[in-house]
């Protein structure tokens, strides 16, 4: 009844991550964060407060797919969220 009355409300509950695809995403990233300079293609070295970033983003449809998830630290997850918030005020 409950998830009707969000639904009708246009709120929709998102499909949260499981367990094994984060184990597997902390074993791809060796718990580091995985943003890479796009000039220099150096790795972020940090290995503290990773996040699980979205590539294509769940507001515009992206999934919980391994292949559309990094983890982030925390630094370089605000710094694409930020930019993405620009590019979408110059549109």
């Amino acid at each position: 009844e409950s998830d009707r009355l969000l639904k009708e409300m246009g709120i929709f509950k998102r499909k949260q991550i499981s367990e094994s695809v984060k184990r597997e995403l902390m074993t791809r990233s060796n718990f580091q964060c995985e943003y890479r300079d796009s000039h220099s293609n150096i790795r972020c070295s940090n290995r503290q407060y990773l996040q699980i970033d979205h590539i294509i983003p769940r507001s515009k449809n992206g999934e919980n797919a391994k292949s559309n998830l990094q983890e982030l630290c925390a630094n370089h997850n605000q710094w694409k969220s930020n930019r993405m918030i620009i590019c979408k005020q110059l549109e």
